[in-house]
């Protein structure tokens, strides 16, 4: 199957079947393809996705900024997808919405999939198959959602999905001591205070791993 895929984490790249897709270097086509993959499987107007991607604009100007980025997204895509296969917008009139049956790996996706399924598991809990998913899941955190976008719904779609980051790698400490991996789970731990140097509760952990693999 020919597949499509697209990173979000840490710098934007898309390829397909491995070759990277020319003709999206752009910022605003981008973070237009961003934000609707983010949103999947909603569909948006092209009036209110022009006011948000374009709001400083008069309308006509914003709706006509919409417009070329779609071409330009559709005509970047049409260029490396086969006629018969789906890409990962579709339009019809006044709505852009995401196609379900794009043939589509996303970043984010798999993340969010791993993070749902481990929802209301305790670390020291998790299955085989639970805890390979998060381990698996956070290796794809390859930097925060978007590197260099600083528009409102990205920083509030970066939080949120460092949060979930962080809570996984909690999961994975718990799941590490509890089966005795004293090691990786110092690994998972110094994780997390990378991004919260203030973060108590993993000191302590920390420090019982460490006592637990017996350096005192």
């Amino acid at each position: 199957m020919t597949i499509l895929r697209i990173d979000l984490f840490g710098k934007f790249d898309i390829s397909y079947n491995g070759e990277v897709v020319a003709g999206l270097e752009g910022r605003k086509a981008q973070e237009l393809l961003a934000y609707m993959l983010l949103q999947r499987p909603r569909a948006f107007s092209r009036e209110y996705l022009a006011e948000l991607r374009w709001g400083q604009r008069a309308p006509a100007q914003s709706k006509k900024y919409l417009r070329q980025t779609l071409w330009q997204i559709q005509s970047a895509l049409a260029a490396h997808c086969q006629e018969e296969d789906a890409t990962p917008l579709t339009t019809d009139g006044e709505w852009v919405r995401t196609n379900q049956d794009c043939a589509l790996w996303l970043d984010v996706a798999v993340f969010e999939a791993a993070y749902d399924l481990a929802q209301g598991v305790p670390g020291g809990d998790l299955d085989d198959a639970s805890a390979e998913g998060l381990r698996q899941a956070v290796q794809l955190y390859r930097g925060d959602l978007l590197q260099g976008c600083y528009e409102d719904w990205c920083i509030f779609e970066r939080e949120r999905l460092q949060n979930m980051y962080l809570a996984m790698l909690d999961k994975l400490m718990d799941c590490c001591q509890q089966h005795g991996q004293y090691e990786l789970g110092l690994g998972f731990g110094n994780t997390i205070l990378r991004f919260d140097r203030a973060r108590e509760r993993t000191h302590r952990r920390i420090m019982r791993l460490y006592y637990l693999a017996g350096d005192r």
